[in-house]
């Protein structure tokens, strides 16, 4: 290991002496993330589940239940998707509309 710790660098230099190539634009092509955008809602594990009786949720061998009463309750059955977070929050997103689970 300390061998090839040794020898990396000079063989990261040979490679890209050879295959390295200047970019055809030199601004950035990272664009600034749009205002709202939050990228835990965005990086999370999905899964799709239904609306169980009394608006809960089974998921993970767990039920849930809405942190905040919906404003409009949902139908049993209805299908919705949870998203996990790295945080470990939950959420069930429907048509746009984003609840907490607890």
């Amino acid at each position: 290991m300390e061998e090839a710790n040794r020898v990396l660098p000079k063989l990261i230099q040979k490679h890209n002496r050879r295959f390295a190539m200047s970019p055809q634009q030199t601004e950035s092509a990272y664009r600034p993330l749009p205002e709202g955008i939050n990228l835990n809602h965005i990086f999370a594990i999905r899964e799709y589940r239904q609306i169980g009786p009394g608006q809960t949720i089974s998921y993970g061998g767990k039920v849930y239940t809405f942190a905040v009463k919906p404003t409009h309750p949902f139908e049993i059955k209805t299908v919705v998707e949870v998203r996990q977070t790295m945080q470990d929050e939950l959420l069930v997103w429907h048509y746009g509309f984003t609840e907490q689970l607890r």
